[in-house]
């Protein structure tokens, strides 16, 4: 049997027609996109305020915040209309339904750029950490030399992808593999037989070995916000160094402010992502699951973008300030 007698055959008959729009490959693509253009005009003033409205107190971590803010606005434009995933977990199987498909790049390496562009952001919230605790002058654990910064960002960048690795070597034949997916998943959407979806991989030794790389990759970086909050902690809160209080005063603000910034987007996007993609293959598929799980990780950008402009208060005093302008404008109007 080969899936073009199983689809045409087999599927009609067994499989009802999916109607529930969030299930369809095109109710998923305009809400991401949807939210791709909402969240352009977020990222366009978050930009805005980094570049033109960080006051003198702040340029020590301005280009740390730059940083983050390249990434999540290419991120979001990238996972919003080129190289949107549309997957099948808990299998390792999946298209993007995004431009990239329509310009022919081939799946895995479209794969290969998302996990590149989350690698990037993932280690630019690290360096956010890294940087807040490097000011801190007695510091013992401060990374003050360039080199030594740059080696630790490209040894955390080269973790972050290097669970992909693999797959590069490990895709199956995929007809034998779609087929041997369709007897425990005999239902999925009409694409999964189209040639753009790709099989990364059907031995349990590597869906494990793949699935363990991604959490002990997240892993990491949280090992390090972790170890960078504990210096901010112990040289701010519990440390007797000879710092002015006002000074020290300024920095656990701005650190509480940091800590606010990130988890944010951690607690509302995060969270639920870690538990959809937590699903075992004997629990009942749901593509809506699926879907919701990618429209996640296409809002994590704008939100963490958003959370750059409320948390801090000179950028959320300069938006209060553009309001406060409109809504004058308009009493003087009337």
């Amino acid at each position: 049997m080969n899936l073009t007698f199983y689809f045409t055959t087999i599927y009609p008959i067994i499989c009802p027609m999916e109607n529930r729009y969030f299930a369809t490959k095109a109710g998923y693509t305009n809400t991401c996109r949807s939210i791709g253009v909402i969240s352009l005009p977020i990222h366009f003033l978050t930009g805005y305020c980094i570049l033109f409205k960080t006051p003198e107190e702040m340029r020590p971590v301005r280009n740390s915040l730059i940083n983050l803010w390249f990434w999540c606005s290419l991120s979001q434009i990238m996972v919003s209309f080129f190289f949107t995933p549309f997957y099948y977990l808990p299998y390792m199987a999946g298209f993007s339904a995004g431009f990239g498909t329509d310009l022919n790049i081939p799946t895995i390496i479209q794969l290969y750029i998302i996990f590149a562009i989350d690698a990037a952001n993932m280690m630019a919230v690290v360096i956010l950490f890294e940087n807040r605790s490097s000011l801190i002058f007695k510091n013992k654990f401060r990374i003050s030399k360039t080199r030594s910064q740059v080696c630790w960002i490209a040894s955390n960048f080269l973790v972050g992808i290097a669970c992909l690795a693999p797959m590069t070597f490990i895709i199956p034949e995929q007809n034998k593999a779609k087929l041997d997916i369709l007897k425990t998943f005999p239902c999925p959407t009409k694409e999964f037989f189209a040639t753009s979806t790709t099989v990364f991989t059907i031995d349990p030794y590597w869906e494990t070995f793949i699935a363990n790389s991604f959490k002990i990759t997240r892993l990491v970086s949280g090992l390090q916000v972790i170890f960078f909050s504990s210096c901010c902690i112990y040289y701010l809160c519990i440390s007797k160094t000879t710092i002015s209080l006002q000074t020290r005063q300024y920095q656990i603000r701005s650190f509480i402010g940091l800590i606010i910034q990130t988890f944010i987007p951690i607690l509302l996007v995060v969270i639920p992502l870690t538990i959809f993609l937590s699903q075992q293959k004997h629990e009942a598929y749901d593509q809506i699951k699926n879907n919701i799980t990618g429209i996640s990780f296409v809002s994590y950008s704008a939100i963490a973008s958003m959370s750059i402009i409320l948390v801090h208060q000179p950028y959320r005093t300069f938006i209060l300030s553009c309001f406060m302008k409109e809504t004058k404008i308009a009493f003087s109007q009337i």
